[in-house]
């Protein structure tokens, strides 16, 4: 995977290149919600050793301000999101530069509200989009974690 490719959550079932996905609920016109605790993002192909994942999601009133942490492969990345779906998703970017070769992307979530009456699923992130876009050869020191506001 040497281009840029995004992968949709709002569709059923999740397209190439995913080749399959675990902790995610129901596809809804804007993305998908976990339904655990951790959500993993098996790709059909390993991800570039080095790539810029641009996120788009949203929190839970409970996950405001809460580190979520991202691993692939050897890789960990921690982000804090504060959009919502009533405030509006936000962009988030993690850059990733592995020595391993990785097919797997996971998201663990800190905080699980538990539902209501009117929806009884429990919730934390919410997934829109994920754009992955190959880096160039830069060095090391550039794999951090970049947050931004979309």
């Amino acid at each position: 995977m040497d281009s840029p490719f995004t992968v949709s959550f709002a569709v059923d079932p999740i397209a190439d290149p995913v080749e399959s996905a675990s902790g995610l609920g129901q596809a809804e016109h804007w993305g998908r919600w976990n339904d655990d605790t951790r959500v993993s993002v098996r790709f059909r192909e390993n991800l570039p050793s080095g790539f810029e994942a641009q996120i788009v999601c949203a929190v839970t009133s409970a996950n405001i301000g809460r580190f979520i942490t991202v691993i692939v492969g050897g890789c960990t990345r921690r982000f804090v999101c504060t959009g919502t779906l009533t405030k509006g998703l936000e962009v988030v970017k993690l850059r990733f530069r592995c020595e391993q070769p990785a097919r797997v992307m996971e998201f663990l979530i800190p905080d699980v509200e538990p539902g209501s009456t009117i929806d009884v699923r429990s919730l934390g992130l919410g997934l829109s989009t994920m754009t992955i876009v190959p880096l160039s050869a830069r060095p090391a020191a550039a794999a951090v974690g970049v947050h931004s506001h979309g």
